[in-house]
């Protein structure tokens, strides 16, 4: 379902590493992170990523528990880009146990704001989780730790970007992400299997995935 897009992503991001301005880093070499629900206040506020601009990509393919990150901070942007290597039954129940699993991902001194159905996420950090030792490694082996612990999967890539830049380039990505995304969750949870009053019917016609789970829907409703 996401093979193309998460192929093009990955070539991005490795010729970035290859040019140094990208770290491919093993999730084990960041600490692990006190689990807790916490808003942090203006007044508490170190800095804040996915202010400007955010993308958010919850998609499943080969994964070796890496995380990637920027080597420089490009300001109040953020991208998250998760790729799971799992055993996919039903595509549906899958997607929505790992955005469930992101929604429920609480840091302490860490403010997370989330909605995987529209591709977009922000962190406020306090000044008291920036002088612990937060940072996006952290983040990054908090998802990866979070996207494990389903039964269903057995490794988690992060990609994090902080780039006005470097999401700009992949805003076509993102987007065909989200489309997919969107048209898995109106066949399920608005019950359209009607092509003519579909607004993505140009994107089930493209993924061969989701014209078999039209279908087998169809099949099912008699």
């Amino acid at each position: 379902m996401f093979e193309e897009i998460v192929c093009e992503i990955r070539r991005f991001v490795n010729k970035k590493s290859e040019d140094g301005l990208i770290d491919v880093r093993n999730y084990h070499e960041f600490p692990s992170w006190e689990r807790g629900k916490d808003v942090i206040l203006r007044g508490e506020l170190a800095y804040e990523l996915g202010k400007q601009g955010s993308a958010l990509l919850l998609t499943w393919g080969e994964a070796e528990n890496r995380i990637y990150l920027p080597r420089k901070n490009g300001g109040e942007w953020l991208a998250v880009v998760i790729i799971s290597e799992a055993e996919i039954g039903d595509s549906y129940e899958c997607f929505r146990a790992m955005r469930d699993a992101f929604y429920s991902l609480n840091l302490r001194g860490v403010t997370i704001r989330s909605l995987p159905s529209q591709m977009r996420v922000w962190l406020r950090v306090g000044v008291d989780a920036s002088r612990r030792g937060f940072s996006l490694g952290v983040f990054g082996r908090a998802i990866i730790e979070s996207m494990n612990s389903l039964d269903f999967i057995r490794a988690t890539d992060v990609i994090l970007l902080t780039s006005r830049e470097e999401i700009e380039n992949l805003k076509e990505q993102f987007s065909k992400g989200k489309k997919i995304t969107e048209a898995l969750i109106k066949m399920h949870e608005e019950n359209v299997l009607n092509c003519e009053e579909c607004d993505y019917s140009d994107v089930c016609s493209e993924i061969p995935e989701l014209r078999r789970i039209r279908e087998r829907m169809r099949k099912e409703k008699g």
